[in-house]
């Protein structure tokens, strides 16, 4: 569930980042490279976080910054705020996959890890489908800036879930885990 949620944010900002921007009179040139690129610089220079920090704080600290930044794009009409807050909501978004993978590595077999990885990333696909087709819906009936706060809605929904749940409270820190990508 906290993946489901967590991928609202990668289908809102790939399927109306630009338009929204566009309604709004916005050049939107730049704010869906800098999304990309802050997800794969967190992935790469921060991915080792959920290790040495927990996979729990950086997941809530991901789904904080997604909804920090996805409210500010609803909200902003700066070309220049909204792309600072693409990159923020970019650097959020790489913590979630990461952070839950060490959590799903923990709980299984070493015999059992690539299949638990693999299902993970199944439901990364079914969410980013799922995501996009409910913020389709959502933006043609209220407008692209509801997209954005379906996306608030979902990384808040998660920090809930991750909250009631205690999901990655027994994470040892230190811990080395071999994950497949």
């Amino acid at each position: 569930m906290v993946l489901c949620f967590s991928n609202v944010t990668y289908a809102v900002m790939s399927g109306f980042l630009i338009l929204l921007l566009r309604e709004r009179g916005q050049g939107a040139v730049y704010a869906f490279s800098v999304f990309a690129f802050a997800v794969v610089f967190g992935r790469g220079a921060l991915g080792s976080l959920p290790d040495r920090l927990g996979p729990r704080k950086t997941l809530f600290a991901g789904l904080a910054l997604m909804a920090i930044a996805n409210s500010t794009i609803a909200l902003t009409h700066s070309m220049a705020i909204a792309t600072v807050a693409s990159a923020i909501s970019g650097l959020g978004y790489a913590f979630p996959w990461p952070s839950l993978a060490v959590i799903v590595v923990d709980r299984v077999e070493p015999s059992e890890k690539a299949v638990a990885v693999g299902g993970m990333t199944a439901f990364y696909d079914i969410a980013v489908a799922g995501g996009s087709t409910a913020a389709g819906a959502i933006a043609g009936h209220f407008g692209y800036a509801s997209a954005f706060w379906l996306a608030v809605g979902s990384a808040l929904t998660a920090m809930t879930v991750l909250t009631i749940t205690g999901l990655g409270k027994n994470h040892q820190l230190g811990q080395r885990h071999e994950i497949v990508h």
